[in-house]
């Protein structure tokens, strides 16, 4: 197993996922995805299985300069179709340039996370991220317990 600076765990070389243990591993694997540097809002879900390796992503949504429509349907639709999901992390960015959550960021993410319970896929973090790199997670700010 061989470990690069940016905390991606390579185990073979068909085998490429990154494995996410901190907020600011997303982070730096986001700041590579072209969604993020646009001037509207993006959402985007990453699917993650039980040791927290990426499974896939989605783009769920493009919004406007400030806004975005989201739908627990879209985001979890994603993560039951993904093979060995176990839970996401939900993504999304503020091309205002401020990563700070409005009240709408924090009501979607609690309805996320109470959908995410139903069915029985944990919601491990809501990121967001502006296109110059500033992020905010709401894990991090304990923000995302209810």
């Amino acid at each position: 197993m061989k470990q690069y600076t940016w905390n991606l765990i390579v185990r073979d070389a068909d085998d490429f996922n990154p494995s996410f243990t901190t907020p600011s591993d997303v982070t730096r694997w986001l700041q590579t995805r072209p969604e993020f540097k646009q001037p509207r809002e993006a959402v985007m879900v990453l699917m993650v299985d039980t040791r927290n390796r990426l499974r896939s992503f989605e783009h769920i949504s493009s919004g406007t300069l400030n806004g975005s429509l989201v739908h627990p349907c879209d985001v979890y639709r994603a993560a039951l179709h993904e093979p060995n999901c176990a839970a996401v992390i939900l993504v999304h960015s503020h091309p205002s340039g401020n990563p700070r959550p409005s009240r709408e960021d924090l009501e979607l993410t609690r309805r996320l996370r109470e959908a995410g319970h139903i069915l029985g896929v944990d919601m491990l973090d809501h990121i967001i991220i502006t296109p110059v790199g500033n992020t905010y997670s709401l894990k991090t700010h304990n923000l995302l317990d209810p």
